[in-house]
């Protein structure tokens, strides 16, 4: 019942200056994203379709699916847009989009555009739990970042997507992304997500952090994106910070020592955990 680090990317992800340089980075980093889809295509992921003909400069996409159990019991489906831009002139660039499976098109709204993004650059690593076949992590080696997060199976609340006739496959959580790692699918606004509580707990209560294994993501508006109740995941709530975990790319993971075993600690003020057992986790 523990979290482990299953693969390392063995290409550095980088985007090019082609406004300094007059390069783009499409080929290595293709290749990198091509490594990274086929992980997730080991994580039960489809490939829905892709194009990776493009060479030095132009677009590369791959559209990925994946069904997944919901909170209710029932099954729902998700889908991206993976799209990489090779610019000689300008800045590279890593879009991702929601995927429509009707049309075989990426949807119209942009959900994440990761412009030169520093938070990516550098070497992956992947970590999965041995609890179910859906929940990752994806932290940067290079910087300590959390890059990607997919809650565990069964914990995701499914709602009904907006774009019902012509957008039938449902969004959540961003495979990779930069700032928000939330995308709602009836607004079509991307969203902070923060873990913890609509309604706190009394601060006074206790004046020193707890481990609670009763995790509740929520997206900014409050309404529940996913919930986990016991296993190897789990929140170091700081009652004086607030009960909350507020996070974005910026927030450097860390590692917790609590009874013995080891936590992958994940936020600013409270944290999200992720249980690594009895060895210190090697990032």
């Amino acid at each position: 019942m523990a979290w482990s680090k299953v693969e390392t990317s063995s290409i550095g992800f980088a985007f090019g200056e082609g406004n300094s340089y007059g390069v783009s980075s499409l080929d290595q980093n293709k290749q990198a994203l091509a490594e990274w889809v086929g992980w997730l295509v080991s994580r039960g992921w489809v490939i829905e379709e892709q194009d990776v003909s493009a060479s030095g400069t132009g677009t590369v996409y791959w559209a990925i699916t994946k069904e997944y159990v919901t909170n209710a019991g029932g099954t729902r489906e998700i889908g991206w847009w993976i799209e990489y831009i090779g610019d000689a002139v300008g800045y590279d660039t890593l879009n991702i989009y929601g995927y429509d499976k009707v049309t075989g098109q990426k949807h119209s709204s942009t959900t994440e555009s990761l412009r030169y993004e520093p938070e990516v650059h550098g070497i992956w690593t992947m970590w999965v739990s041995d609890q179910d076949n859906d929940s990752y992590l994806i932290i940067n080696q290079t910087n300590g970042k959390v890059i990607g997060f997919m809650p565990p199976s069964g914990s995701l609340f499914n709602y009904t997507a907006g774009y019902a006739t012509t957008f039938p496959v449902a969004r959540g959580m961003l495979p990779i992304f930069a700032e928000e790692p939330c995308f709602d699918s009836t607004s079509g606004y991307q969203l902070d997500v923060g873990f913890g509580y609509s309604n706190q707990p009394d601060r006074l209560v206790s004046p020193i952090p707890f481990k609670f294994d009763y995790v509740v993501g929520k997206i900014s508006s409050n309404y529940p994106l996913f919930v986990v109740n016991g296993g190897d995941m789990s929140s170091m709530l700081n009652l004086e910070e607030g009960s909350t975990v507020q996070w974005r790319t910026s927030d450097g993971v860390a590692t917790l020592l609590l009874d013995g075993e080891y936590y992958i600690a994940w936020g600013e003020n409270s944290q999200l955990l992720f249980n690594v057992g009895v060895n210190p986790p090697v990032y």
